[in-house]
């Protein structure tokens, strides 16, 4: 289990399956739905552009949904091997140098992120 931050991230690149958990006060939840606009909460989530990893999120985050989801990862099969692969995919994305040699590439992940971010809120103010 990972908290929903920036430690998802670096789960994801040492490269263990894990579930993403996070609950916030009622008020905060309700405040935030209307305000972010985003698929998922998990940054590796977001950065993979689906699902690589489970979201147990303010009422999915119960004791019986965190062991069913654990079920699965943590024996070798299908599932946790699948999950390792996405995350090995997500740690190339944070590693890998677009080939353009705009400003975007001399930074890496960090630019590219600031890149994205710059463009969600030029789309988001149209």
């Amino acid at each position: 289990m990972v908290a929903s931050g920036t430690a998802t991230v670096e789960a994801a690149l040492a490269g263990n399956p894990f579930v993403v958990v996070y609950r916030v006060s009622p008020l905060t939840f309700a405040i935030a739905k209307r305000v972010v606009k985003v698929p998922f909460v998990s940054m590796v989530n977001l950065i993979a552009g689906r699902q690589v990893v489970p979201e147990l999120i303010q009422s999915d985050f119960t004791a019986e949904k965190i062991v069913r989801e654990i079920e699965r990862l943590l024996p070798d099969g299908p599932p946790r091997q699948s999950m390792i692969e996405e995350l090995a995919q997500v740690h190339g994305l944070l590693s890998a140098r677009p080939p353009s040699s705009g400003a975007a590439s001399a930074g890496g992940a960090i630019a590219r992120v600031a890149a994205v971010t710059l463009e969600t809120m030029r789309e988001d103010s149209v």
